[in-house]
């Protein structure tokens, strides 16, 4: 709590010298830092991950062998990087086996080539360039509260950056989330400063081209981010119509911070057709785009429940303020962790719908905040429009939220200064006066609150207590290690999506199994039922002890209760050894182990 304290002490002082808040930013950003590479190494790959290895190593899916019985550590040998693979193979590999843009993955390939002389682990290495970009995304939201709102506005939105638990989630991912959150950052700072028609022309035209090209790269990192760009589009419109709206209604008795409002709007116009450039420079990826949009590799996504995607997207934007442990745990620690969750909100969220109303009355920040609301509400309705009229519910992975999530941190904060702003004149009258003492400790008690609670939900996504990694590659890896005898592990699969699960097991597995000898692995193609699985285990030349099946699509009552492995080895299924985690898979025991 103090050093909370202490450094919601720093931020509150707007009026401190600028080396001084510099110091304070710098201090943010290496906290944020520390804590995305703490443990970061800790949880193994799972299954999305395993993609971004393989990519990004230079490696392709075609390369996994399947078909036989493998030893764990040949399977495993796919995770070495090839150095002479260059952007354009990885580019190559990605559209014809995945449903992603290539420049993450260049970009990823480049730093693991950089670190390959360093013997650091594989999931260290991959993901520590996102934890520095979501570092380098707390500056923008700095930078971007700094000239939306004030010094301090900036500082806190930073601080917050820094430990908001959604924050270190996506930093501590191998994954393309947190170079799309600094971009969109940085395009929402160059979509604040084309408003402003106090700067000359060629500034305002460098602050669209600047906007232009962030988008572009954007829309290479990850195909979601259009609907950043949209909504960026139709804010500047909006914007455009507004301020019409006032000239028509005669009000220009506005203050001088906000005099540029009154000779801007014909200029926005002139800015829209900087918006043309990013869709001409994708045009050399659109026709991939296209395809992957109509591939049956991303027809995973859910349809929707009634009322549950807005349920799910309510619960995504809270979780950026806090995240209880309650995944995996007994209903001792849930039901106190549910229970302090809604107590909190329910303090918290009146007060920063408050400082947000403040925001929206003051004419210094009224626009700018809401620019920053219009821009997350058509977020949100795209994204609405995606659920309700495709029919593919996106609101079930938080992490897809990522797109308004720069411009919620920077709202928030600046609504929490608000709070804490609407009392400071008349308690800032005397450094001693007992009206600034009640400032400082009632009214930046919210602010640090928020930090604590902020803080602490961090350190439960680091210890894996919140936001655990999909399919549990851990525990399940585990598992497999149980069995006192030689293992074979035996996977059905019916896209690249199962294959890539059942090598987050394996990897997880060869990073805690001490069996010797290593298990042997198995990937079989199901997609013409399991009948013709079995069928081909039967003619697999090897004689485990135990034999593991996994297989995606079926329950426990659809295992066969003896399976032929080999040599007519006949394995008989283990009572109470049926296991599902989002996949089932089951225990064999073989005559040998008997």
């Amino acid at each position: 709590m103090s050093v909370r304290y202490s450094l919601n002490k720093l931020i509150s002082r707007s009026s401190a010298p600028k080396n001084n808040r510099w110091l304070v930013v710098i201090g943010i950003l290496a906290m944020g830092l520390a804590l995305r590479w703490a443990r970061l190494a800790t949880k193994p790959l799972w299954a999305d991950e395993i993609f971004t290895a393989i990519f990004s190593l230079g490696q392709s899916m075609e390369e996994i062998p399947t078909g036989q019985f493998i030893p764990l550590d040949r399977l495993t040998a796919i995770f070495q990087l090839k150095p002479e693979t260059n952007c354009a193979e990885i580019a190559h590999h990605l559209a014809t086996q995945s449903t992603h843009p290539p420049l993450f993955f260049c970009a990823m390939h480049q730093w693991l080539t950089w670190l390959e002389p360093f013997n650091l682990p594989l999931a260290w290495k991959l993901r520590a360039l996102p934890a520095i970009w979501g570092t380098a995304a707390i500056a923008a939201i700095y930078l971007l509260n700094r000239q939306a709102f004030s010094p301090r506005a900036g500082l806190f939105g930073a601080a917050f950056a820094a430990v908001s638990p959604f924050g270190i989630y996506q930093s501590q991912e191998a994954r393309h989330y947190t170079l799309p959150i600094l971009l969109i950052a940085l395009s929402l700072i160059f979509l604040l400063e084309m408003q402003k028609s106090h700067q000359s022309a060629l500034r305002r035209y460098g602050m669209a081209l600047g906007w232009a090209a962030t988008h572009t790269l954007s829309l290479y990192v990850h195909y979601f981010c259009a609907i950043a760009f949209i909504a960026q589009i139709l804010t500047l419109v909006i914007c455009g119509l507004r301020i019409s709206k006032k000239q028509e209604n005669g009000e220009d008795r506005l203050p001088i911070t906000n005099y540029e409002l009154r000779t801007t709007n014909y200029k926005i116009w002139q800015l829209l057709p900087f918006s043309l450039l990013p869709p001409l420079l994708y045009l050399p990826w659109l026709p991939v785009a296209i395809a992957h949009f109509s591939s049956p590799k991303s027809d995973w996504l859910p349809k929707p429940q009634h009322i549950v995607p807005l349920l799910q997207t309510v619960m995504a934007m809270l979780l950026t303020i806090v995240a209880p442990p309650v995944e995996s745990q007994p209903l001792a620690i849930v039901i106190p962790a549910i229970a302090f969750t809604l107590l909190f909100l329910g303090w918290f969220l009146p007060r920063a719908y408050r400082g947000f109303k403040l925001l929206l009355a003051a004419p210094d920040t009224r626009d700018n905040a809401f620019t920053l609301a219009c821009f997350i509400a058509l977020v949100l309705l795209q994204l609405l429009a995606i659920v309700y009229l495709l029919g593919k519910d996106i609101t079930i992975a938080p992490r897809y939220h990522f797109i308004y999530y720069p411009a919620f941190c920077a709202l928030l904060a600046a609504s929490v200064t608000a709070i804490q702003n609407s009392t400071a004149p008349e308690a800032e009258k005397s450094p001693r006066s007992p009206e600034r003492l009640k400032f400082s400790i009632v009214h930046n008690r919210l602010s640090i609150i928020l930090l604590t609670v902020s803080f602490l939900s961090s350190l439960f996504v680091i210890f894996n207590l919140a936001f655990q990694k999909p399919y549990h590659p851990l525990p399940v890896a585990k598992t497999l290690d149980k069995p006192s005898g030689s293992v074979a592990i035996a996977m059905g699969y019916s896209d690249n999506q199962e294959i890539a699960i059942g090598l987050s097991y394996a990897l997880a597995l060869k990073e805690i199994g001490q069996k010797s000898p290593p298990a042997n692995w198995l990937f079989l193609d199901s997609s013409q039922g399991y009948e013709r699985v079995w069928a081909l285990l039967s003619e697999q030349s090897v004689a485990p002890d135990f034999l593991w099946v996994f297989a995606p699509g079926l329950i426990e009552a659809q295992y066969p209760p003896s399976l032929e492995v080999g040599e007519k080895i006949r394995c008989t299924q283990q009572s109470g050894e049926s296991y599902r985690v989002g996949i089932p898979y089951q225990l064999y025991r073989c005559p040998s182990a008997q």
